[in-house]
């Protein structure tokens, strides 16, 4: 197995703030790594995953591993083919964790309505 050359730089800082991802392609297994790392490191505030190929079970790795998270503000999953479904499951996870107050979700197969409803969401 060879190592994401990416995922290892960001890591090598002591407390890392920011793990930005974007157009990586960490892929399904991938993904599952660096949310389950990003679960374990409490400094990390922001989060960017986009353009990953991500998918809906994607979503569901991020939402169960990253709902407890106590600094975790801000997600882009923008540019991932992910759909209705990932919406809902996303709804749930910004009403759980009210510390996030940044979803970036552009580019993906979500409906205007659902992004809207997430937008409102954040802004309470």
């Amino acid at each position: 197995i060879k190592c994401n050359s990416g995922v290892m730089k960001m890591l090598q800082v002591p407390t890392p703030e920011t793990v930005d991802l974007q157009h990586n392609f960490v892929g399904p297994k991938g993904a599952l790594a660096v949310v389950e790392t990003v679960k374990v490191i409490p400094s990390v505030t922001s989060l960017n995953l986009r353009g990953n190929n991500l998918d809906n079970e994607d979503i569901q790795s991020i939402v169960e591993h990253l709902t407890d998270h106590p600094n975790l503000t801000s997600i882009d999953l923008s540019d991932n083919p992910i759909s209705v479904v990932a919406g809902q499951m996303l709804m749930k996870f910004v009403n759980a964790n009210t510390r996030i107050v940044d979803l970036v979700l552009d580019g993906t197969l979500l409906m205007k309505t659902q992004k809207e409803s997430i937008a409102k969401s954040l802004a309470k």
